[in-house]
């Protein structure tokens, strides 16, 4: 009797240790998985590559940008930026990463993924003086010639404070 309950004890101790594994395997990936682009992409033994718009003076660019992923002269993935930042998840391999972003020129990085692991990646770009040049003082606005008579009738009924013929006029 008394080897059929220790057969019976290890048997639950057994069970015990597969589902205790289990739980631990559970948290395991739950914890893999702590950004909000891990979720629904499935890695497997492929690389991420997290990529980070920067200017020539270290802060993130912050406007309007697109990065692009090209192996081999072909398009393999784009994403716009959030906050300077973009993420793709890829093979091994060579890849070439273009960045355009707003009032920015255009920037890239060759990188090289030999095995799978998390890749951070920085591309600094130079802000393009030409789309911030302003070709000078902006002047009064131009009117059409009518428009600016019917304009000048306006002001000048106002000053005399007959509305109705100012609202006529604009």
């Amino acid at each position: 009797m008394a080897h059929s309950e220790g057969l019976a004890l290890g048997g639950i101790v057994n069970r015990g240790l597969v589902l205790l594994a289990l739980c631990v395997a559970g948290q395991a990936s739950a914890h893999a998985q702590a950004r909000v682009s891990d979720e629904g992409t499935f890695r497997g033994n492929r690389a991420e590559v997290s990529v980070t718009l920067r200017e020539r003076g270290g802060d993130v660019v912050t406007s309007p940008a697109m990065v692009k992923v090209y192996r081999s002269g072909a398009l393999i993935g784009q994403t716009p930026t959030s906050k300077g930042h973009a993420s793709f998840i890829l093979n091994t391999g060579d890849y070439t990463i273009p960045a355009e972003a707003t009032g920015f020129k255009p920037g890239q990085k060759e990188i090289s993924l030999t095995v799978a692991v998390s890749s951070v990646e920085e591309i600094f770009l130079t802000r393009d003086a030409s789309a911030t040049d302003s070709t000078g003082v902006p002047g009064k606005p131009i009117l059409a010639p009518k428009a600016k008579e019917s304009f000048d009738k306006a002001l000048q009924a106002l000053n005399d404070n007959k509305l109705d013929q100012a609202e006529k006029h604009l």
